[in-house]
């Protein structure tokens, strides 16, 4: 019965193993020998169970070092780790470790998920976050509005036209510092834009100094 009962939660564990969609290594801290492994850690590094059950956590690491260290410390997070598929690509993995006894020795559990598009993503914003401030640098008054005439974000030039804090001007509406009829025209040309998703210029005359600019 005892027996039964065992392999029956064994079994269950089993399932629940596969059916997580991170890559799980089951390792022994010790000797850092890989003990088991789910489906999606075979598709992640491209090797078979029977591949991977034969090596060590540090030969799927391209920080080798940095890997065993990370296991005998029993680190229960490593946000950024390099490591190697079996067909010699480096990729970035984030990794969370849970520590226990397993069959008497201790074991973790590591859930390892490849970020390179989540890495993508932050340097595509980095790379648009400078383009903006050289673009802001480099023109007297910028600024971004949502479809409802809403500040977003604004350069210095475009600030110290109002005289204001940039907290006491972002998140309040084009409206609110202008003139109904300038409002007005500016709503309609912000839902011209929206609606043909074309850039549009055109001349605009200030009414705070009476400078003109081309509003695009």
């Amino acid at each position: 019965m005892e027996k039964e009962l065992r392999e029956s939660h064994e079994e269950k564990y089993r399932r629940l193993f596969e059916l997580e969609s991170d890559a799980l290594f089951l390792i022994d801290n010790e000797r850092g020998t890989i003990c088991e492994v789910n489906r999606a850690a075979e598709h992640l590094y491209g090797y078979s169970r029977e591949e991977l059950l034969r090596m060590k956590n540090t030969d799927v690491s391209a920080e080798a070092e940095k890997t065993e260290r990370a296991t005998q410390d029993g680190l229960n997070l490593v946000p950024l780790r390099w490591h190697r598929k079996k067909d010699g690509t480096r990729f970035p993995v984030e990794i969370r470790a849970t520590h226990f006894n397993w069959k008497g020795r201790p074991n973790h559990l590591a859930a390892i998920r490849d970020i390179t598009e989540r890495m993508q993503a932050e340097e595509a914003l980095k790379e648009a976050a400078e383009k903006y401030r050289s673009l802001a640098a480099s023109v007297d008054s910028m600024y971004l509005v949502d479809r409802d005439c809403t500040y977003l974000l604004m350069n210095e030039g475009y600030r110290l036209r109002f005289g204001l804090p940039l907290e006491e001007i972002v998140g309040r509406r084009y409206g609110e510092f202008h003139s109904e009829k300038n409002a007005r025209e500016f709503a309609e040309y912000v839902r011209e834009v929206c609606e043909t998703g074309k850039p549009s210029i055109k001349e605009h005359k200030s009414e705070r100094d009476g400078r003109y600019f081309l509003r695009t």
